[in-house]
């Protein structure tokens, strides 16, 4: 082999293998969908009804929920990630309202949905560590039903109202012969557009079969514009711009069962608060929906697609 064959050869060996090296390294994309069981605790109060003390409550509700997300790799620093949930199949629980020093007065079924979807764009800081930004479009809904009064509660703060001249407490029924049940339902949604700001740490972006590896994220988010719809609010909208904010947390486990196929297991912590949504209608008249502090842990499983 004469000089400039080698030369070659080894030029074309270098090359082959910063290709492979390259090949090897580059930033993947990937699809992921999990599924698995959400608690949400869901409180609202207004912090003096007409005088007579804290309006309040407080649930837990345990839902299904489905948990997709996909990054589509730009370059080896950028990316977008894609990401949505949805609560299935919600389940029915029981609230209970208290006022002030006359305890709990009232009672009802309570159901509730949560759906998200968000659009952000990730930077790769450092080899482990990414900024992401972004927005959320965010619906929060949920149904109340069969209403009724708890006792002795309800008829002591009827009582007073009685004794101070004012209209009686009654369920949202209008008019039906047993005052202490109501099966009327009332709903309630909240549509938000939310701009976020995260960071998220993760190991090993690439593992190899049989690899465990893991990554952690923390979010903060705003609302700009949010649209509160109440049934019990006949023709209105309430509309709030930057009415509260939100912080999302999230663990993530994964194996690489094959090269393109690994196996999740992940937590997500997310919470949202709203302040009170007020609207003037004039002459001393007003319409509104009451401050509310949302929690909803998720735990879920599932399967991520390299690509």
């Amino acid at each position: 082999m004469d000089k400039k064959t080698k030369i070659a050869v080894m030029m074309a060996a270098s090359l082959a293998s910063t290709s492979a090296f390259s090949a090897e390294k580059k930033i993947k994309s990937f699809s992921d969908i999990e599924l698995g069981l959400e608690t949400i605790n869901y409180s609202e109060k207004l912090n003096n009804l007409a005088g007579y003390g804290q309006l309040k409550q407080d649930i837990n509700v345990y839902n299904i929920t489905t948990r997709n997300s996909a990054y589509v790799a730009i370059n080896d620093e950028y990316g977008l990630y894609l990401d949505g949930f949805a609560s299935l199949a919600p389940s029915v629980q029981t609230e209970t309202w208290s006022l002030g020093e006359f305890g709990d007065i009232q009672q009802n079924d309570f159901k509730i949905n949560h759906n998200e979807l968000a659009f952000r764009l990730s930077y790769k800081w450092t080899e482990q560590h990414r900024i992401i930004s972004g927005f959320r479009l965010s619906s929060l809904s949920f149904i109340r039903s069969h209403f009724e009064f708890e006792q002795p509660g309800a008829d002591e703060f009827n009582a007073q109202l009685a004794a101070d001249g004012m209209d009686p407490f009654v369920l949202p029924n209008g008019d039906i012969s047993d005052r202490y049940k109501s099966n009327v339902a009332i709903s309630e949604i909240q549509d938000e557009l939310i701009a976020l700001f995260g960071y998220r740490y993760e190991p090993n972006e690439l593992p190899n079969r049989g690899d465990w590896t893991w990554y952690t994220g923390i979010e903060a988010g705003i609302p700009i514009y949010s649209i509160t719809q109440n049934t019990t609010i006949q023709g209105e909208t309430l509309n709030e711009f930057f009415g509260g904010y939100s912080l999302i947390g999230k663990l993530g486990l994964r194996y690489q069962l094959f090269d393109n196929l690994g196996l999740l297991a992940t937590f997500t912590s997310y919470y949202k608060y709203r302040d009170v949504v007020t609207e003037d209608k004039g002459n001393g008249n007003s319409v509104s929906v009451p401050e509310v502090n949302f929690y909803n842990n998720a735990f879920t499983l599932g399967l991520r697609w390299s690509y």
